[in-house]
């Protein structure tokens, strides 16, 4: 999924290159380019990323946009029932390759 969101992100920035505007409650930073020269480059934090990605009337975004609604529907399932997100912090200690038995939840 990262780097389907850096495809649309590139995409975005072509797209902003090719047509010369400034995407929308973006800021700009002049960032060091391969040639050793600094260039005004669009930046964006997660939340603009985000309703970026979610205007965009492609095809090709709708991956992404099915991601966003998935994971905002288990954010809010979270806020209605905690142990949920409690179990998924877990889930994610284990995945990350911490035993179970230096767990900071009890087991049982």
């Amino acid at each position: 999924m990262v780097s389907l969101l850096k495809k649309v992100v590139c995409k975005i920035c072509t797209f902003q290159i090719l047509t010369n505007q400034l995407l929308t409650n973006c800021k700009q930073l002049k960032l060091m380019a391969a040639d050793g020269k600094r260039y005004s480059t669009d930046v964006a934090n997660s939340e603009q990323l985000l309703r970026i990605i979610q205007s965009i009337p492609s095809p090709k975004a709708e991956p992404i946009k099915m991601w966003l609604a998935q994971v905002g529907k288990e954010r809010i399932d979270e806020s209605a029932d905690p142990e949920i997100a409690i179990d998924r912090a877990f889930q994610t200690y284990l995945r990350d390759g911490y035993s179970d038995k230096h767990s900071p939840l009890p087991l049982g």
